[in-house]
């Protein structure tokens, strides 16, 4: 068996995860998508499994003159549960997507 190769960072912050977050649907508790959209300036969320479909515009500031860049994680938008998301230990193990935790798992593992 070959050794795993050691972890190479990619200097990734939390904010390059988290345009793109699973979270459970409010409707059916499903995995659902909350997305940034910031061309638009605005943040959606979808669930394939049972269509809820929800779209904010509330994440837009408006300061001097401009609109400011959408500042948070995707799921904030819409105060719903993430979906990787475990106790562990007395804490809560999350994760924003599958890049964010297959990010986590090589760190964790190296």
């Amino acid at each position: 068996m070959m050794p795993k190769p050691r972890f190479q960072d990619q200097n990734h912050r939390l904010s390059d995860f988290e345009k793109e977050v699973w979270v459970v649907c409010p409707k059916c508790k499903q995995q659902a998508i909350a997305r940034l959209h910031d061309k638009d300036m605005e943040a959606r969320l979808h669930c394939v499994h049972c269509g809820y479909s929800k779209t904010t515009s509330k994440c837009v500031e408006y300061t001097e003159g401009k609109f400011a860049e959408l500042k948070q994680a995707a799921h904030l938008y819409f105060d719903v549960e993430l979906w990787l998301s475990h106790s562990f230990k007395g804490d809560k193990f999350w994760a924003y997507n599958l890049a964010h935790l297959q990010y986590l798992e090589d760190y964790i593992s190296a």
